[in-house]
């Protein structure tokens, strides 16, 4: 295994960590409802994809980037779906330690306890929305 595999399991080990230890209650005041969860999970494949997009025009921005992968550098900026893709895999395994820890414990549920798993899932959408209209931009693993 590269560097960036070893990079992206321990920050995902860290995340696992801080999601294990975060007090679990709702924090929004009003609190979030389940048609807000749904707006964020819509929201943010749009809002990748339209992020990304600028990045297509940025001179700095390589002419053509790598597929996402775990073992490619998720800081090189010139290929910027990298750290997206790093991002979505952060933001799952905290929603996903969170509900865990929401089902076990002796709170009731709430729409808040979603919304890293909503964000996470959303951007790995978006990232692959971005592969599946971008096609020409990316290059193809060999």
């Amino acid at each position: 295994m590269n560097i960036w595999i070893w990079l992206r399991l321990a920050a995902i080990i860290l995340v696992v960590i801080g999601a294990s230890i975060t007090p679990l209650e709702p924090r929004f005041e009003p609190p979030l409802d389940w048609l807000t969860l749904l707006g964020i999970f819509v929201f943010i494949p749009f809002a990748l994809f339209l992020v990304i997009g600028f990045q297509r025009l940025n001179p700095r921005s390589a002419k053509v980037w790598h597929l996402p992968s775990w073992s490619t550098n998720p800081f090189n900026f010139r290929d910027p779906i990298q750290f997206f893709y790093l991002g979505a895999f952060l933001f799952i395994a905290q929603g996903i330690v969170t509900l865990l820890r929401v089902f076990v414990a002796p709170v009731p549920l709430y729409p808040e306890a979603f919304v890293p798993l909503a964000m996470g899932t959303g951007s790995l959408l978006g990232v692959k929305i971005v592969v599946l209209l971008n096609p020409a931009k990316f290059k193809q693993r060999s």
